[in-house]
């Protein structure tokens, strides 16, 4: 097989010297080797990916997009800091050779374990290639190259478990990540679970139908109240030819009462009567009011089955850590797990220990 990273040398080496550069200018060290790893470890994921013909135009579109905006930024600060892009390159030379053994490594992630231990293996090297930058860049070098080298992993496993036949959604930005999607697979597969509930609607509810196409039975009902992100998503799991094992509720906020108060929240009319397996809540979104989140269980709780999870993204922000704190107390027989995915992730399981 032909590597890729033959065909664009020129390109990762101009991108990672942009990078650097520009972080150097922004905020010096640290910035520079965060910039440098990220463009490192783009050029890696095409290495992975481009195995899969399915995606290998997706992924050149992005990669390309990606050079593209770098080398624009660097066209436009060229003239003014011409002395330390010759200063980070020297230092993008040095780092290269273990660059390139990560990047090779990663492609790694797709064959066996082996190769996957290879790989932190690889990753601990360039951990050490910092060693020498002051203490606060080391630890955020290293924190930060761990987490990527996670979340790759996370992503490869999703495409080994469902093998799409098709590219799975976006799994960044306001998205769901590659760690939270994998957990929730996982989950859903693990557990044979049924009927599942989602509060808002997107990327994860493809990831949730896979898992019970994958089971062989059950279905998904998200409820979301803006009907461009609703008619969105039932597009997505028509384009993946999941209609069969999920539905999206136009589900306006209306009021609902919730802990002793009214509050807005889903119009959950239309959702089925069997017992709830899971619940994973993503929604409403903060700007609706104060703990906009807490509704789902005291709403749907005589709905839950006796074993049933509840699953609440962005728990690192500190108003979903109140709402968990108060489903905890306001409603025994539960047990907590925190994980330490990269928006933060509280699971609430009823009925184990007990």
């Amino acid at each position: 097989m032909i590597n890729p990273f033959r065909r664009i040398p020129a390109a990762v080496a101009c991108a990672a010297a942009a990078a650097a550069v520009l972080g150097f200018i922004v905020d010096g060290a640290p910035l520079a080797a965060y910039a440098m790893l990220s463009v490192a470890a783009l050029g890696g994921a095409y290495a992975a990916w481009h195995r899969s013909r399915a995606h290998q135009r997706r992924l050149e579109a992005l990669v390309a997009q990606q050079f593209t905006a770098v080398e624009e930024s660097l066209r436009k600060s060229r003239a003014a800091h011409a002395g330390k892009i010759a200063a980070v390159t020297r230092e993008v030379e040095r780092l290269g050779a273990t660059l390139d053994r990560v990047a090779a490594d990663i492609e790694g992630l797709s064959g066996d374990r082996a190769r996957s231990a290879q790989s932190a293996e690889n990753v601990d090297r360039i951990l050490t290639a910092v060693d020498k930058l002051p203490n606060h860049t080391s630890r955020v070098v290293r924190a930060w190259t761990r987490t990527l080298y996670a979340e790759m992993e996370d992503l490869l496993a999703l495409y080994r478990d469902i093998d799409p036949d098709r590219s799975l959604p976006l799994l960044h930005g306001w998205a769901a990540g590659a760690d939270l999607a994998r957990f929730l697979y996982n989950e859903v597969t693990a557990n044979g679970s049924r009927n599942i509930v989602e509060c808002g609607c997107g990327t994860t509810t493809v990831i949730l139908a896979y898992a019970l196409k994958a089971n062989g039975a059950g279905r998904v009902t998200a409820l979301e109240h803006q009907p461009e992100f609703a008619e969105a998503t039932r597009r997505l799991l028509a384009d993946h030819g999941l209609t069969e094992w999920a539905q999206v509720l136009d589900a306006p906020l209306t009021e609902v009462k919730a802990g002793g108060a009214t509050a807005l929240w889903y119009d959950y009319s239309g959702l089925p009567h069997e017992p709830v397996d899971l619940v994973f809540v993503d929604g409403p979104p903060q700007d609706i009011g104060p703990e906009a989140r807490f509704p789902a269980v005291p709403v749907l709780f005589d709905r839950l089955a006796p074993d049933a999870v509840i699953v609440l993204d962005d728990a690192h922000r500190r108003e979903e850590r109140i709402i968990g704190e108060r489903w905890s107390e306001e409603f025994p027989g539960f047990t907590v797990e925190k994980h330490r995915h990269d928006y933060g992730t509280l699971v609430l399981r009823r009925g184990v220990g007990g």
